[in-house]
């Protein structure tokens, strides 16, 4: 797997044949016969939208997006989201991401990188990645390791939405309250047992009120496979934007796991009405596991 960096350096990685397996934390899947309980939330009040735009989101429908309360002392899942403020050009962006390890976060790689965008504004500036936001209050802020935050090559160059993630790599040490997500590589034939379904979380501008009070959203809904291709999702889950990058997860067996990443909605109107998603793999597991390392 190729990477490259905020530096705009190449990394090469090597992914083990083996990788779906080694990589990947084994847990139950989720089916249509199982319930999840109701997580606590208030009104789907809506909010102006006073930030600048990454890329359009998408409504299914009604919008069943759900507030969570207090995500720095939910669960293990929530306070494993995190809010990324980005510097865009002349403006601020932001994205969501989720916890991978310690210094390790998950995100979408158009949140990161435009390479259609000014030479000197192609990388996001200033990237900070906030844990426990909620409105006007955090847990921390962390500065990122710009060698060590890394976009696929196959994104750097086309712009390539199969290959639309990324990981930061930050100077906080989170492995004592925020255990972050286990990890599982969902392929079409693991569709074959039977349906998957799954939470999407996130910060949504949408939901923002003034002064860039971001408060976490999520829905549960079914996670389908993609019919043209085999390493993305698609799904009837509302998002919009500020929710790239959100992980993709489910309550396995042994604590939240996460199966990939919010990469992006339909873009008009006229589009059939499914948003999309990335699914971790062992290209992006195996660049993972060596930052860990390190």
């Amino acid at each position: 797997m190729t990477v490259v960096n905020m530096l705009n350096e190449t990394i090469t990685v090597p992914v083990p044949d083996d990788g779906r397996s080694y990589f990947a934390e084994e847990s139950k899947s989720i089916t249509d016969t199982e319930e999840h309980p109701a997580l606590p939330h208030d009104s789907d009040t809506e909010f102006p939208n006073n930030g600048t735009p990454i890329e359009p989101r998408g409504i299914v429908g009604k919008d069943q997006r759900k507030k969570v309360v207090s995500p720095q002392i939910a669960s293990q899942a929530h306070r494993s989201v995190v809010f990324l403020q980005l510097k865009i050009g002349d403006g601020y962006g932001s994205c969501s991401g989720g916890i991978a390890g310690p210094h390790l976060v998950f995100t979408a790689a158009h949140c990161l990188y435009n390479k259609d965008a000014p030479e000197k504004n192609r990388w996001a500036q200033d990237v900070k990645v906030i844990v426990g936001k909620e409105g006007d209050t955090q847990v921390r802020t962390c500065k990122i390791d710009r060698k060590r935050t890394v976009v696929p090559k196959a994104w750097y160059v086309d712009h390539n939405y199969d290959r639309d993630w990324a990981i930061i790599k930050h100077d906080c040490d989170l492995s004592m309250n925020f255990l972050g997500f286990n990890r599982r590589v969902i392929t079409d034939k693991d569709f074959e047992s039977g349906k998957y379904y799954a939470f999407i979380s996130g910060y949504p501008r949408d939901k923002m009120i003034e002064n860039a009070n971001f408060f976490m959203y999520e829905e549960y809904g079914e996670i389908e496979k993609h019919p043209q291709s085999p390493l993305r999702f698609r799904y009837r889950i509302s998002t919009d934007e500020g929710q790239s990058g959100s992980p993709i997860w489910f309550d396995g067996e042994r604590g939240p796991v996460m199966i990939g990443i919010h990469s992006r909605g339909f873009m008009n109107q006229t589009e059939d009405k499914y948003n999309y998603g990335v699914r971790l793999g062992p290209g992006m597991l195996a660049v993972l596991h060596q930052f860990m390392n390190e």
